[in-house]
């Protein structure tokens, strides 16, 4: 999180919009941690057929003004029971702005166990990836031909 912080939420957003630039419209965009605001940023600048969030869940008001959830894209959101950064306004304020725009929000919640060295091991390999994940998410679907939520 240092590293993504040191950068700022502009430059992510716009690396964002860049990694899919070349994809044809009605591509499934999906994020994990930060990178969900990165995902909500880009449905709300392409035309998406769904965004996933994973870890992450966002308000459209930090997308800048003027912003607004589109009309006919759900959303999933995945967190885990009692995650540290879950919050209560922010998670009402999120399905308020999917559902105003007529659409469906989905907060599955999941526990997870795991061991402080597999979790060193997963951030190792991917605490750096951030918008390239997203990218290959998106890129997969767009080559198998895929334009929804399946």
């Amino acid at each position: 999180m240092v590293w993504a912080d040191g950068l700022g939420m502009e430059p992510r957003f716009e690396r964002g919009l860049a990694a899919v630039a070349d994809l044809p419209d009605g591509f499934v965009v999906a994020g994990f941690s930060q990178g969900s605001s990165v995902a909500g940023y880009v449905a709300t600048r392409r035309a998406v057929s769904g965004v996933l969030q994973l870890s992450g869940l966002n308000v459209v008001e930090w997308f800048g003004a003027g912003a607004a959830w589109p009309t006919g894209v759900d959303s999933q959101c995945h967190q885990t029971v009692g995650a540290p950064f879950r919050e209560d306004d922010i998670t009402e304020q999120a399905m308020l702005d999917v559902t105003a725009a007529g659409d469906t929000i989905s907060l599955p919640s999941f526990m997870l166990r795991i061991s402080p060295a597999a979790a060193g091991s997963f951030w190792n390999r991917t605490a750096l990836c951030g918008v390239r994940d997203t990218t290959s998410f998106a890129r997969s679907f767009a080559a198998k031909g895929r334009s929804g939520l399946e």
